[in-house]
């Protein structure tokens, strides 16, 4: 998946780093919110992943790769260098 996020253009993987870091800030509380990364991919995965064929159900191909975006997040942008600070995105 990191391949994948490295061919993105820069301001393309940082929309995607910050749309994650949300993502998984809600996982992480789906105690609460019974949002977990799953439930998160079958909601957003039409307006993440934009199908071939515009089928507007997204495929279990697709919602298992945006719950992996969404779980190994910290993992996927660990290797990749800082390219904004808080002062630019806020």
């Amino acid at each position: 998946l990191q391949n994948c996020v490295l061919k993105l253009p820069t301001i393309h993987q940082q929309v995607l780093d910050v749309v994650l870091g949300l993502l998984e800030a809600v996982d992480s509380s789906s105690e609460k919110t019974l949002m977990n990364a799953k439930n998160l991919a079958l909601a957003l995965t039409p307006s993440l992943l934009v199908s071939p064929t515009r089928d507007p159900m997204p495929t279990k191909e697709q919602m298992f790769v945006v719950a992996a975006l969404i779980t190994h997040r910290s993992e996927l942008f660990a290797g990749l260098p800082e390219i904004y600070t808080d002062e630019a995105v806020g």
